[in-house]
């Protein structure tokens, strides 16, 4: 069922939006909701104008209601302070969820609801303004447990949302419209007889396709049991299209990512496209030596390095904690950083490798070192490839002390740090951080978002970083004049209609007034941005 919802947003845009910039001082972040009470597991997505949303649960009033803030390219808020309600929940706990941006800047939201009593998967769209547009219960009347949910926004306009579901454990997706009307008649289930399947990721394939990944349980229990991650791609209709057993064509298996030791209980790693019809896959294991390993499927179904992965390190008496993974079309180049620790778990370090193409470690058998091992715990690692090659690696250090800080490296494609005497401090406030997210800007810049206990149980703070390592705004570049972060266009429509109205940024640009600063402009708008 679909619904208009308009009301409680309207007001709530009626009393305007709430100056915030990024700031250049770690010790203080850019503040993105600070009511009392907890807020926490922020998402942070690109905007189409070099800004960004960041979506995330808010038990100020209790329930952990949903709430969204819109920054433009300058970090300013431009929602009311503290973001929009986005949904008033009275749920005691929460899940994760995701959040999704669409090129014309509305916001598209999934999540665990408590409407009509049988928890459904809610899915929600807001307009670029902070309107809602529509909302609906994407798992319709159906019972029982639903596990937290994933988006896809699909290069046929559609949105793709995968949940799981009990009775038995299987994996549901659905697709809707940019109306939020259903395209299919119900959701395709992902099912096999006594394995139960969670759900971990979905991301879009070309052509209205999308590409599914799950944890399959190898038994009844999935807590005693091995998890293995597998994965199916769905055309537009939802019909499967990956068969690794070709010889049973009325079957259509779905691939097997990784079936050798197991996943961790309540692991359920994210993978991204790889751009050509395939995905990248990057995944921890529990047995053996706790090895983390990549695997490239191709728009075919094959896989592209040898049956399980290549596995990141080989380093002796080290376990691999997590892999994040980011991922660069253009060469193909798959790079990944982790935790790593002792076999006691006493102490800890982070890496970072980038595979190649071919499955080759091209950083050493080992990696490269990011931070030596110290009995100083690293979590919530996230990857971001770096534009010409290289990755920018994000983490919280010492994350569940009370002197807590967020970390950042670069390192280009040669494994040469990009940024002076790393790590930059991005958040040097001494508190308890958790549950970092981390997205690339239109800019190039990072935008970087974490829950922080520095003012009370938890606030959202986040951070800009330039793809310099400096933080904050980077210096004004005068061919951008309407702020967004690029030169395009735009900015000489902008500056025309300023100098018009007779705006002294426009009229004076260069220091002379009149025609004159039309030229000046137009020259500074073709040399560009430094």
């Amino acid at each position: 069922m679909r619904q208009l919802m308009t009301a409680g947003v309207v007001a709530a845009l009626a009393a305007g939006s709430a100056p915030a910039q990024w700031t250049s001082d770690h010790a203080a972040n850019t503040t993105i909701a600070d009511r009392s009470g907890e807020q926490v597991q922020p998402k942070v997505r690109a905007a189409p104008d070099g800004g960004c949303v960041i979506v995330w649960f808010d038990n100020s009033a209790g329930g952990y209601d949903v709430y969204a803030q819109r920054l433009d390219a300058q970090g300013n808020a431009l929602w009311p302070s503290n973001g929009v309600l986005v949904r008033d929940r009275s749920v005691s706990s929460t899940q994760d969820f995701d959040a999704q941006v669409d090129a014309s800047g509305n916001v598209i939201i999934a999540f665990n609801d408590d409407v009509n009593g049988n928890s459904p998967i809610s899915v929600h769209k807001l307009s670029p303004g902070g309107a809602a547009l529509w909302a609906i219960q994407a798992s319709g009347a159906q019972a029982g447990f639903k596990g937290p949910p994933q988006l896809a926004l699909l290069d046929d306009g559609g949105i793709a949302v995968a949940w799981s579901a009990a009775s038995p454990l299987s994996v549901h997706v659905h697709k809707l419209d940019a109306d939020g009307e259903s395209i299919w008649p119900g959701p395709v289930v992902l099912s096999e007889a006594g394995q139960p399947y969670n759900l971990c990721d979905i991301q879009p394939a070309p052509g209205g396709a999308m590409i599914v990944s799950w944890v399959r349980c190898a038994g009844s229990n999935c807590v005693t049991s091995n998890k293995h991650l597998y994965a199916q791609k769905l055309d537009a209709t939802g019909m499967a299209q990956w068969d690794r057993v070709p010889a049973t064509p009325a079957i259509m298996d779905p691939v097997i990512v990784f079936d050798g030791t197991s996943l961790q209980n309540g692991y359920f790693p994210p993978f991204v496209p790889d751009g050509a019809g395939g995905a990248v896959f990057a995944w921890y294991e529990t047995g053996g030596n706790r090895d983390a390993f990549v695997q490239r499927i191709t728009s075919g179904g094959a896989e592209l390095f040898a049956h399980n992965g290549v596995s990141v390190s080989i380093q002796a008496a080290r376990f691999q904690l997590g892999a994040a993974l980011a991922f660069d079309a253009a060469s193909g180049d798959a790079y990944v950083a982790w935790i790593e620790s002792n076999t006691a778990q006493s102490q800890w370090a982070m890496y970072a490798q980038r595979v190649t193409d071919e499955g080759v470690r091209a950083w050493g058998d080992n990696g490269i070192e990011l931070l030596p091992i110290s009995t100083t715990q690293g979590s919530f690692t996230a990857a971001l490839a770096r534009a010409g090659g290289g990755v920018e690696v994000y983490s919280l250090a010492n994350c569940c002390g009370a002197a807590g800080a967020v970390h950042a490296f670069a390192l280009g494609a040669d494994g040469a740090a990009a940024w002076a005497s790393p790590p930059v401090i991005v958040s040097s406030a001494p508190s308890a951080k958790t549950r970092l997210d981390a997205a690339r800007l239109s800019s190039g810049a990072a935008a970087v978002a974490w829950t922080d206990a520095r003012l009370d149980t938890g606030n959202i703070y986040a951070q800009r970083v330039n793809p310099d390592g400096s933080l904050g705004n980077p210096a004004a570049c005068p061919a951008d004049f309407d702020g967004n972060g690029e030169r395009e266009v735009g900015d000489i429509f902008a500056f025309l209609s300023a100098w018009f109205a007779g705006a002294p940024a426009a009229f004076e640009f260069g220091g002379t007034p009149g025609v004159p600063a039309i030229f000046a402009f137009l020259a500074a708008w073709f040399a560009d941005c430094p």
